[in-house]
């Protein structure tokens, strides 16, 4: 890899050093001779600690590495955190903990694809995996520890359109979860009346109410605030001081395995509680809720992730247009 090192003088008359990318600094002297004695010496000294870094990935091992990444690297959030320790708990029972960092290559990465498959693991799961797998090594690239960048593949899947409810689904579910389980009615109407992820929903305080506006936090600690319709009120109209609003699991699994007892019990099998965030935002645009608003409302960092709800729309108008017909003349 070529490094770019400049020394130079500018119009106040002082010398001034650069290495690489890094912000330009003063050498604090006018006289060239100096300033070129001096340079040499902090050009020498940067290819050392260079030379250092890149001799210490050829001994850093996998194990190494994991610890020194979450001793560093703790701004991510525990569930990210869980995702990156799962993922590179996997990756060490293939190749080991003793591997060096720098012998981790594709091959190595084909080899964990290849384990993953035999275990039965679906390859939308393994993509997961080598997503966190990718970050983290990009991360020991950043940080000098391998030299180059591992090129991580992932598997090519057909895009799918993401589950929605149909109305005779979200009926049926509605009618039953308000006699049987209150608790989730509210939950459920919540959720399609504001496309709020599960812990969003989880942790929403009375604190965080604003009249008509909610206060939600969303993945990274975002925060945003949304409107909340009529229709959402009535599903919390209890109003209190202080406390969660909905019922409260620390185990967020427990929402989801709830709302999926409700959905059998109604007939219905392949159905998760974040179809419900599916279904609010497709719903928000078949309402004509322009795509900026409602990527605003779900908290999607990525137009494009919004995008997906528009194509469902469309496919479900062609559907829908499908039933026009004429009398034959």
């Amino acid at each position: 890899m070529k490094i770019t090192m400049r020394m130079f003088q500018r119009k106040n008359g002082y010398f001034y050093y650069e290495f690489e990318r890094d912000k330009p600094r003063s050498l604090y002297t006018k006289d060239r001779r100096e300033a070129t004695g001096l340079y040499n010496i902090l050009k020498r000294e940067y290819l050392a600690r260079r030379l250092i870094q890149l001799d210490s990935g050829k001994k850093t091992t996998l194990k190494e590495f994991k610890n020194k990444f979450f001793k560093e690297h703790t701004d991510i959030s525990d569930k990210t955190q869980a995702a990156y320790e799962l993922a590179i708990k996997l990756l060490i029972d293939t190749v080991g903990e003793s591997t060096l960092l720098s012998r981790i290559n594709k091959n190595e990465i084909g080899e964990f694809k290849r384990q993953c498959l035999m275990r039965g693991v679906k390859k939308v799961s393994v993509n997961t995996y080598l997503r966190h797998i990718r970050g983290i090594l990009n991360k020991a690239h950043e940080w000098g520890d391998i030299k180059q960048k591992v090129k991580v593949e992932m598997y090519r899947l057909p895009k799918r359109h993401p589950r929605i409810l149909l109305d005779d689904e979200r009926k049926r579910i509605l009618e039953y979860a308000k006699k049987n389980d209150f608790e989730m009615y509210r939950i459920i109407e919540f959720a399609l009346w504001t496309g709020a992820r599960r812990a969003e929903i989880a942790n929403l305080k009375w604190q965080d109410m604003r009249g008509d506006m909610c206060r939600l936090i969303g993945k990274g600690d975002k925060e945003r605030t949304i409107p909340l319709l009529p229709e959402t009120l009535n599903v919390i109209s209890n109003t209190k001081d202080i406390g969660y609003v909905f019922i409260h699991w620390n185990d967020l699994s427990k929402y989801t395995k709830a709302f999926k007892k409700i959905a059998r019990a109604c007939g219905i099998e392949d159905i998760h509680l974040h179809h419900l965030r599916h279904t609010a935002g497709t719903q928000m645009l078949k309402s004509g809720i322009p795509l900026e608003v409602v990527q605003e409302m779900l908290g999607h960092e990525d137009i494009s992730t919004t995008q997906i709800y528009a194509k469902v729309v469309q496919d479900l108008l062609k559907k829908q247009m499908q039933k026009l017909k004429y009398e034959t003349v």
